[in-house]
Formats: C-alpha cells, structure tokens, sequence
C-alpha cells in the first residue's frame, strides 16, 4: 500500500508532464531541404506521377482520385498507405500548384491535420527542395504525441525523399522530356 502511495501520484505528474507539452505547442513544425542532381523539371514531374509513387514512397498501397482534376488546385486523392501492421487511407487535398515551382497539399491522416508546401529551386544544376510541414493534432492529448513523434516523421520524409533520388538516378526518362 505504501508503493501505491507513491506511484499513483508519480503517474498522475508524468500524466500531466506529458499533456502539457501539447498545451504549449498547438501545431508541430518541420523544414527540410533536400538536393537532387537532377533538374528541376525532371524532378517536379516524377514527384507528382501517381505510376510512380509507390515506388518512392515507403508503404504505399493505392491513390485513388476522389474529386477534381488531376493536379489541379482543390483536386482530392484517397491515399491508402501502411505503416507497421497499419494501414491507413487518408485524404489529400491539392492547396497549391505551380509547375516546376511549388506544390501544396492538405493531408488529413487520424487524429491530426498536415500542411505540406513544397518549393523547387534551381542550384549549381541540380534542384533543392525546401519542404514546410505543419502538423496539428486534434485535441491535447495528439498534440504532445505530435511533439514526441516529430524525429520520427522527419525520419520517414527524408527515408522517402532518399527513395525518390535512387528512383531519379536508376529511372528511364520521364515522357515529356
């Protein structure tokens, strides 16, 4: 009885430890740059190409359009990928698009909402990429999750974005170019 003594009210601090870092931190913010050797172009193209995604893009299953035109703003996509043993289908809005130049997509995976801008820029002939993630959880609880999960996201974008080189440097040319 003395232990339960000390170990209710510890887990009662760590509990409230935990949810307060939500309370301080609405939305989780990650920026990372990437360089790619190829052009801007070349790579813009393969990273919008639904034929290719699964490739790149670590656990993904399926996108199936769902409203509007393909890569066109306000257009609409359910993405079904699986992470682990889970599997999940998220909806994908296209916010922003400007060929070569800038993309923009709303994801709303569970329990949270993911703006993701994407911005394309020349380099010493290669192209860098410059991508602005805000993640925001639903409610106090996600939103401390959120604060502990971001090193892990991180590490599944850059996984991702490292994929999309290797597809870059063994693919044929894209059609178009």
């Amino acid at each position: 009885m003395k232990a339960l003594k000390y170990i209710l009210p510890s887990l009662g601090i760590i509990t409230l430890l935990f949810l307060s870092m939500g309370l301080f931190s609405k939305t989780s913010e990650l920026k990372q740059e990437y360089q790619f050797k190829q052009s801007r172009e070349v790579v813009f193209l393969s990273l919008i190409d639904p034929r290719k995604m699964h490739s790149w893009i670590d656990g993904l299953e399926k996108i199936e359009p769902v409203d509007g035109y393909m890569n066109g703003i306000g257009a609409k996509y359910l993405v079904t990928i699986n992470y682990g043993d889970s599997k999940y289908t998220i909806l994908q809005e296209l916010v922003s698009f400007q060929f070569n130049e800038k993309l923009g997509f709303k994801l709303f995976p569970p329990h949270m909402s993911v703006l993701m801008n994407v911005v394309f820029e020349n380099k010493d002939n290669s192209t860098q990429m410059y991508l602005n993630t805000s993640i925001t959880g639903e409610n106090l609880f996600w939103r401390s999750v959120l604060i502990l999960k971001k090193p892990a996201i991180r590490k599944i974008i850059l996984k991702d974005l490292e994929n999309l080189q290797q597809l870059l440097n063994t693919n044929t040319p894209i059609a178009g170019l």
